[in-house]
């Protein structure tokens, strides 16, 4: 029965390999705008990794899963490599080690309330949440859902008012972000009107002890301790969130954009005076929130050619003056400062966070599932193992 088990685990690991092996081969581009277009990076390469594919489809078979929630299933895909070796690890201890490392898994509460909080904070509660589906012409975009057109019930606790000291910090960081990026939308450019936005939401710097604990610990299930510590650390000082290298300039659509998820930048390089900074721009796919996803199946991979996204059905861009042209998937931005010590550039640590936890937001369909759709009561994951007949053998 064991000698079964392993072999069909070690069949699935071999099958996802070799399929993420041959999605993964390209045509050589025929033309330079092809060769243009190809040069793009994609901005969920991790979907294509052949030993994701393979350590997943591991896990997957040795903790029994059939169905995840997609939060779960969306942080599997993004997740560090060495900690799903290590989830793989511990499955492989023994059947004890598989049913606990599955019971992690399987405890949504914990990784909804993350990405909730991610979602929520991105939301707002004035807002008609009647978004339509993400269209794409790009030959490369899975077929995506239409995200629900009810608006996530938003639930927050009275908020006490701010101290004086608190309203300083929040005053000097806006005020040392508008001086840093000239008071202009460091995306478009235009210089009116403009916004502080928060990289790491100020809703998420307010949450009591007990949140804030389980925020951090719930990321280390899917990303490393030295990673997750290095995130938190840009946010544990005295103004936490009310802090210069957690704000960008942006326009109000921009940041509206942003909040849900709609695109993500991903931070290239930091130079060594600590004056230039580099992003990459990436529009984000919309995909509808899944209860219950196959855990065999595999990410669409996200398209890398958009000019924009769908807003009300209706296709909304982000203008460029610089360039004089909308902004696409894979357009470089840069951002200065005179002074890294006084008008410090973004974090790259919570530019990094950003890049994973919005590319899970929009692979999980968080942003636009409702509270009951969240969270159930109903967990009631398929199990087809008897783990007490295994302890047996």
């Amino acid at each position: 029965m064991h000698a079964i088990y392993t072999l069909v685990c070690c069949i699935l690991h071999n099958y996802y390999i070799i399929l993420a092996v041959v999605s993964a081969k390209t045509t050589p581009a025929n033309n330079s705008k092809q060769a243009k277009a190809a040069a793009i990076p994609n901005p969920a390469r991790e979907l294509r990794e052949p030993k994701r594919h393979g350590l997943i489809a591991h896990l997957v078979c040795a903790t029994k899963f059939t169905k995840l929630d997609s939060i779960t299933w969306a942080c599997l895909w993004f997740a560090d490599l060495s900690r799903l070796e290590e989830l793989v690890s511990d499955c492989e201890r023994g059947s004890f080690q598989a049913y606990i490392t599955r019971q992690v898994l399987m405890e949504s509460y914990c990784k909804t309330h993350v990405i909730d909080a991610w979602a929520v904070a991105r939301s707002n509660n004035d807002e008609d949440e009647d978004d339509a589906e993400n269209t794409s012409d790009d030959e490369d975009s899975a077929t995506e859902e239409e995200p629900p057109t009810k608006k996530r019930r938003v639930t927050s606790s009275p908020e006490q008012s701010p101290s004086a000291s608190e309203k300083e910090a929040t005053s000097l960081a806006n005020k040392l972000c508008t001086e840093r990026d000239n008071a202009s939308c460091v995306i478009t450019g235009c210089r009116d009107p403009v916004e502080s936005a928060h990289i790491f939401p100020k809703s998420m710097g307010k949450m009591d002890t007990q949140d804030s604990i389980l925020t951090w610990y719930s990321l280390q299930y899917f990303w490393s301790k030295e990673k997750v510590n290095a995130w938190r650390e840009q946010v544990n000082g005295p103004n936490r969130t009310e802090v210069c290298s957690n704000l960008l300039c942006m326009t109000n659509l921009a940041q509206k954009l942003w909040k849900k998820a709609r695109f993500a930048l991903k931070p290239l390089c930091l130079s060594e005076d600590r004056k230039s900074l580099q992003v990459q721009f990436y529009w984000l796919p919309v995909y509808q929130y899944r209860a219950r996803v196959s855990a065999t199946e595999i990410p669409s991979r996200f398209p890398k050619h958009l000019s924009g996204t769908a807003v009300h059905g209706q296709e909304t861009v982000l203008f460029s003056i610089a360039t004089d042209r909308n902004v696409c998937s894979g357009d470089i931005l840069t951002f200065t400062t005179n002074d890294p010590d006084g008008h410090p550039l973004p974090s790259m640590e919570l530019l990094d966070l950003q890049w994973v936890l919005n590319r899970v937001l929009a692979l999980s369909g968080a942003t636009y599932a409702t509270d009951k759709e969240l969270y159930t009561d109903d967990w009631s994951y398929e199990l087809d193992f008897d783990w007490a007949s295994e302890e047996d053998m």
